[in-house]
């Protein structure tokens, strides 16, 4: 009986450390990549303000559109530089 419960008692601890572990990884893996994130945001942030500032026939929504197509293509493993019209 003593030695079931020590059992279970081992598998909560090591399941205990494990996920504390875990989530230490990832918040320390976040910490770092932070920075870089921030930066990679603030760029895409400004390239999208130009490109819509240089071509005010393009609407918000409509870029939307496309922007979310060509994630979607590349998912699928479709290149968006690729020249279609050939």
């Amino acid at each position: 009986m003593l030695k079931r419960y020590t059992t279970k008692l081992n598998l909560f601890f090591f399941t205990l450390i494990f996920l504390i572990y875990l989530f230490a990884g990832a918040h320390l893996f976040s910490f770092i990549e932070q920075p870089t994130e921030r930066i990679i945001i603030n760029e895409m942030s400004k390239t999208r303000k130009d490109f819509l500032e240089k071509y005010p026939c393009v609407k918000d929504d409509d870029f939307e559109s496309f922007i979310v197509t060509l994630l979607d293509a590349n998912k699928h493993g479709v290149d968006a530089r690729t020249n279609f019209t050939t």
